[in-house]
């Protein structure tokens, strides 16, 4: 078996844990692109430099898979200003609608750190008791106010807002801890 067989099942596992980050269209894509990665490491590794194969293809396996993910929001873009081109009646404006759209498209590195953000934050919510989730829920996604969040809780709108205090403390240090963690296998990865 060769090196390349043998880091597959590395290349589908890290492609397994990035795909849900980018659109379905791109996700066969970034394992073909993970594969051409691992073959251009297996090219360029040097056992000499005293580091182990998969650190070595780790960095290129990743870099490959999020090149595609530019290459093809790239292309999207082009397509995007081709239709355009062609469907909107030609007038000054047109180029200026279309560079809205495409600043209104998030880059792919956009859309990582916005996914791993929510994840934390989502971590952080799942650490609190129920009753502080409801009124973090309350409060920031369904829009209550104290007192309203008081009376669907069936307490006073100050016991609310000392909930609401203490789960917010409680969230800030689990996203700290969240923070510390990521960190931490950013490093380990890149080492």
């Amino acid at each position: 078996m060769t090196r390349v067989e043998q880091h597959m099942p590395a290349v589908r596992g890290m492609w397994s844990r990035l795909k849900n980050k980018y659109p379905v269209n791109c996700r066969d894509d970034m394992l073909e692109d993970g594969y051409l990665g691992l073959v251009q490491a297996d090219r360029s590794f040097d056992p000499d430099k005293n580091v182990s194969f998969l650190s070595h293809a780790r960095h290129r396996v990743m870099g490959s898979m999020l090149d595609g993910i530019r290459r093809e929001t790239r292309s999207r873009r082009g397509r995007l200003r081709h239709f355009v081109s062609l469907n909107l009646p030609s007038c000054k404006g047109d180029w200026e609608v279309l560079d809205e759209l495409e600043s209104n498209l998030p880059s792919p590195d956009r859309l990582v750190e916005q996914r791993e953000a929510r994840s934390m934050v989502v971590s952080a919510l799942h650490a609190l008791e129920a009753r502080e989730q409801s009124v973090i829920i309350m409060r920031l996604y369904e829009g209550l106010t104290t007192a309203e969040a008081g009376k669907v809780l069936g307490v006073s709108g100050s016991m609310v807002s000392h909930i609401y205090r203490e789960a917010v403390r409680k969230m800030r240090i689990a996203l700290k801890i969240e923070k510390f963690n990521l960190c931490r296998r950013l490093h380990e990865r890149a080492s």
